[in-house]
């Protein structure tokens, strides 16, 4: 059965269930294509590492969520304290390309200056996401179903970090809003934890 018992009615990620959960990772470093997600807010800032392992299987490629990061600090971190964390993890994963909140123009701005001055290819090719919710959570959804989306289960190193499992159980839990009479609607829920989900998913 696809679904595990944590399933209801206004889960968001229907599709998701503990096989997109994995202890051992099917990607080589040095191949793959590693992208940087990046979610803006100086409280609420978040990253996500996402590979793309090219198997030979009959799945064929699948995307691993490797690391996550966000401000756990409670407070506000400012535009320097940020670029720094961004910094720090482009070099660690020697990523490949960024993909930035669009309502943040300058700081995509400012991240591809710092890939020039510091020589980081990864960051001077920091563009745009997509931003289109609905229209994302069902590309999502798709690819749970598949199995080409999975979490990568890895060690906790710090609080700021969000390990692969603790991403898992986020998107587990992401749902959509009830109406005054208990009906699900199309909205998504207020007050949910989604920054991780905005910077390494969507």
């Amino acid at each position: 059965m696809k679904n595990t018992s944590k399933d209801f009615t206004w889960k968001v990620f229907t599709e998701l269930s503990e096989s997109n959960l994995v202890t051992e990772s099917g990607l080589v470093a040095d191949r793959d294509l590693t992208i940087m997600g990046i979610d803006f807010g100086s409280a609420n800032s978040a990253i996500g590492i996402i590979r793309l392992a090219k198997e030979s299987t009959v799945l064929g490629q699948r995307f691993e969520f490797i690391y996550g990061w966000q401000n756990k600090t409670g407070g506000n971190l400012s535009g320097f304290e940020f670029y720094e964390v961004v910094v720090r993890l482009a070099k660690r994963f020697n990523v490949s390309c960024c993909l930035a909140d669009p309502s943040r123009p300058d700081s995509i701005f400012d991240l591809r200056t710092i890939g020039k001055q510091q020589n980081i290819p990864g960051l001077i090719k920091t563009i745009s996401g997509f931003n289109k919710i609905a229209q994302g959570n069902a590309q999502i959804n798709d690819l749970f179903f598949q199995n080409k989306l999975v979490f990568l289960d890895n060690q906790k190193e710090e609080n700021n970090h969000i390990t692969g499992k603790e991403a898992y159980e986020l998107a587990s839990s992401y749902h959509f809003a009830t109406d005054r009479d208990g009906q699900v609607t199309d909205k998504i829920a207020d007050g949910q934890d989604d920054h991780i989900l905005d910077s390494g998913l969507r």
